[in-house]
């Protein structure tokens, strides 16, 4: 952060203030990959193997939980809790990380009663030509929410990188075949 030129002192909570604002009004989640293409590169990262996953956190305190939600802003609101607290307003993270590092890729924030099938899907189809062209992507690995009928169809739409999942223990084929390796491609593919 101090680069030549700049000091101690110029760093401040109005500082800080004015980049918070300048960064939510170009929009964090299209900073981010940005940033997460520079790193990449610069620590000789190659990206072919990632995976997608999301998480929740819950919040206390009175938030836009009873308000109705305005477009481009998270909705804190009750949700399926993964600590088992439903009374716990909660916001979900959703990331994108290449393996060798960790790194996150792509992030998207959610709001709190998101559902990961329809999620997935909605960052798969939204970060395609990103994962494609900034990270050469080649295989996208998911939990059992990636496999549905309508995500399948979408991604198979999309082309151009592997996916891997867990099939969802509802359904009789995870006790015959527990993970499926599948291909997206313009040319529609059957699952392998």
């Amino acid at each position: 952060l101090i680069g030549e030129g700049v000091e101690a002192e110029h760093l401040n909570d109005d500082v800080l203030g004015r980049a918070l604002d300048a960064i939510y009004k170009y929009g964090p989640e299209k900073l981010y990959p940005q940033l997460a293409c520079i790193s990449v590169e610069r620590l000789n990262l190659a990206c072919q193997l990632v995976h997608m996953d999301s998480t929740g956190f819950h919040v206390d305190g009175q938030y836009n939980s009873n308000q109705e939600p305005d477009e481009g802003v998270v909705h804190i609101t009750k949700g399926y809790s993964r600590d088992h607290r439903p009374d716990l307003n909660q916001v979900v993270l959703q990331l994108i990380c290449e393996r060798q590092a960790g790194i996150p890729l792509l992030m998207q924030t959610l709001d709190g009663n998101n559902s990961d099938k329809k999620s997935f899907r909605n960052m798969v189809t939204e970060f395609t030509e990103q994962m494609r062209v900034d990270f050469a992507i080649e295989y996208l690995i998911a939990d059992s929410a990636l496999y549905t009928a309508e995500n399948l169809k979408t991604m198979n739409a999309l082309g151009s990188f592997f996916w891997i999942s867990r099939v969802p223990g509802s359904l009789n084929l995870a006790y015959e075949t527990p993970l499926l390796v599948g291909y997206f491609s313009i040319l529609k593919e059957s699952v392998c």
